[in-house]
């Protein structure tokens, strides 16, 4: 069985075909997904969604790119439902959350980036539930803020794109790294050294569809179909089997996120 620990099918990509595309999927022998919200509506969109999709859990949270302006009303709503959203048998996680610096320079909303993340972190480690963490362009000061909250419930770092060293980083805090669709590209060599140079323990599989689609996968938006194509990338970076990617990567999520059958 493949997991796929990130994907959006409550995005406006899959209004055409939603249900067609989750039955192929669940028959292609991806048994679990995992949906983290981005905008605060997408929290309760996709229960609209998928509530009657046993094999489909939730993370919640607010995307760091989604935050808008601060409001003390709008925030305090915010976290006084997300922490009642947490609480659902279907949320495995609190994401995707971090710090995105690549699309916002502005110093106020960076600054509001960051305590939307200590926020985000607080209710995960309330909740005791692991954290899916965004972070582009951001990673020094993502890793200084990990560690001043130490996480109790480990995460994964969503789309990890960084080298050897700052995988490093990541693993001795405890965390897993997402491995998607740009390790098929060969000029992404500092996250393909990575991978080889890595303990499989530490890999989770995903594809953060509809984006970052590997680069042999028909189409123009990304599904959990192509996951096979993640893990043959894996596959041949560490000189594994593919049955052997699919069993570490599927144990490792099932140890970090606790899937209700």
């Amino acid at each position: 069985m493949l997991i796929d620990t990130h994907a959006h099918y409550d995005h406006k990509r899959f209004d055409c075909g939603r249900y067609s595309l989750l039955e192929e999927i669940i028959s292609s022998g991806v048994g679990k997904v995992v949906n983290p919200a981005i905008a605060f509506d997408s929290n309760y969109v996709m229960r609209k969604f998928f509530d009657d999709c046993p094999w489909l859990y939730y993370a919640v949270g607010i995307h760091p790119n989604c935050l808008g302006e601060e409001n003390a009303e709008q925030d305090t709503k915010w976290e006084t439902e997300l922490r009642e959203l947490a609480e659902d048998s279907k949320t495995v996680a609190i994401g995707e959350t971090g710090l995105d610096y690549y699309r916002v320079q502005d110093t106020e909303m960076r600054a509001r980036q960051r305590v939307w993340f200590h926020k985000q972190l607080e209710i995960a480690r309330e909740i005791k539930l692991p954290v899916i963490l965004h972070i582009r362009d951001a990673d020094d000061e993502a890793v200084q803020i990990l560690k001043e909250h130490p996480l109790q419930h480990s995460g994964v770092v969503h789309c990890f794109g960084g080298d050897t060293a700052r995988a490093a980083e990541y693993m001795d805090m405890g965390l897993f790294l997402g491995i998607g669709g740009r390790i098929t590209y060969p000029q992404e060599e500092a996250v393909r050294n990575a991978v080889r140079q890595i303990p499989m323990e530490a890999i989770l599989l995903e594809t953060d569809s509809p984006y970052v689609k590997p680069k042999e996968a028909p189409g123009s938006r990304n599904t959990s179909l192509n996951l096979m194509e993640v893990v043959k990338a894996i596959s041949d970076l560490k000189q594994l089997t593919y049955e052997e990617v699919i069993t570490i990567t599927t144990g490792n999520a099932e140890r970090l996120f606790d899937f209700q059958d």
